[in-house]
């Protein structure tokens, strides 16, 4: 295979990968919706597709590679930026889109953060509450035990009789 196809090769991939990107970017943007509304079904749900996008995309990176280093060894470098862009106008869209794909995970890498320190937040919340609610739970039981101690041996303390 020749440099131009496998630039080819590259470029196609690349285009398949960024169209994975923007959907992983589009469902971590809803994700982030659902965890500000606390709807964690669909979050969940989410969560798995995106998961699926990204073994998908893993397998285009594994393919990319292989590409990548041939073609790297066929023009005889050790990186892009050794390459001509003028004998090699094909390798400015290459550039382009590997820029492009990065962009999309800085985007989505920030979306995660802001969805990282929410989750953080709710379950600082829910902690909170967990903890009111075993020290009403522990107070209940101290006022009830004083009730039920002092009559728990007796039975039928109270019995009328008819006169």
């Amino acid at each position: 295979m020749d440099s131009k196809k496998t630039i080819a090769s590259i470029v196609e991939l690349l285009a398949q990968k960024r169209a994975l990107m923007r959907s992983v970017y589009d469902i971590t943007k809803e994700q982030n919706g659902q965890m500000k509304r606390e709807n964690i079904d669909v979050f969940l749900a989410n969560l798995k597709k995106r998961q699926l996008l990204m073994d998908e995309i893993d397998v285009i990176d594994a393919k990319f590679y292989r590409y990548f280093v041939q073609m790297k060894k066929l023009m005889g470098v050790d990186s892009l930026d050794d390459v001509d862009t003028l004998k090699h106008p094909e390798l400015k869209s290459l550039k382009d889109g590997v820029r492009e794909i990065l962009e999309l995970v800085r985007e989505i890498k920030s979306i995660d953060e802001q969805s990282s320190s929410m989750a953080n937040e709710s379950m600082a919340r829910l902690k909170e509450d967990m903890k009111a609610l075993q020290q009403r739970k522990q107070m209940g039981n101290k006022i009830s035990s004083g009730y039920a101690s002092t009559y728990r041996h007796a039975q039928g303390v109270f019995i009328d009789n008819k006169k």
